[in-house]
C-alpha cells in the first residue's frame, strides 16, 4: 500500500462515526438508494465477532473494510464481509490492498483467511477473484450472525485446506 494510504480501527467514536458514514454509502448503492435502514452507532456492537476498519488517505476516509470472525470446519476463520471504496479511488488496487490487509490478520491468528462474495459478483468477476489467487469456494447456507444476505452467497478461499466440502472455483461461477 502506498505511505498515503493507512487503515484505522474503529476504538474511538470519531472512527466509528467514519465507518457508519462510509457503510451506508455501500448500503445506498447496494440497495440503489432503498436501503432498508441507516447503520448508526447503535448497529455497530449488536453484530458479534465483526471488525471494521477505517481506510484513509492523508487522513481523509476514503473506504471501509468489514470482517467477519468465525467456525467452520472446525477452524477459526477470517472472512472479509464488506469492501466499500469511495468512488473516485476506485481501480486503484485499493480493494486488494485491504485482502491483502486482512489476509495478514488472518495469518497472525492462525484462521483461514476468506472473502464472501454473493453469486453474481463471484461470475462477474470470476478472473479478478482467481487472479487474487482465490481457489476454492463454499456455499453459505447459513450465518451464525443473523445476517441475511439478497443472495446465495459463497466464501471464497485460496486453498482447499483439506477440506472436502471446499469446490473449485470454476465450478460455481
Amino acid at each position: 500500500m502506498a505511505t498515503e494510504y493507512n487503515i484505522g480501527g474503529t476504538a474511538h467514536r470519531k472512527d466509528q462515526k467514519v465507518f457508519c458514514k462510509l457503510l451506508n454509502k455501500f448500503r445506498d448503492e447496494y440497495f440503489d438508494g432503498n436501503s432498508p435502514y441507516d447503520v448508526t452507532l447503535q448497529h455497530l456492537p449488536l453484530i458479534k465477532g465483526v471488525i471494521r476498519n477505517v481506510l484513509y488517505k492523508y487522513n481523509r476516509p476514503i473506504g471501509v473494510v468489514e470482517t467477519g470472525m468465525g467456525m467452520a470446519f472446525g477452524e477459526t476463520t477470517m472472512g472479509v464481509c464488506t469492501v466499500y471504496i469511495e468512488p473516485n479511488f476506485r481501480s486503484k488496487g485499493l480493494a486488494r490492498d485491504l485482502y491483502a490487509f486482512v489476509e495478514n490478520q488472518a495469518n497472525l491468528t492462525d484462521s483461514l483467511f476468506n472473502i464472501q462474495i454473493e453469486e453474481s459478483s463471484l461470475k462477474k468477476n470470476i478472473n479478478k477473484f482467481i487472479e487474487l489467487g482465490f481457489t476454492h469456494a463454499y456455499h453459505i447456507a447459513e450465518f451464525d450472525n443473523g445476517m441475511e444476505y439478497n443472495e446465495k452467497t459463497f466464501a471464497l478461499f485460496k486453498d482447499q485446506h483439506n477440506i472436502d466440502q471446499l469446490t473449485p472455483i470454476q465450478e460455481v461461477a
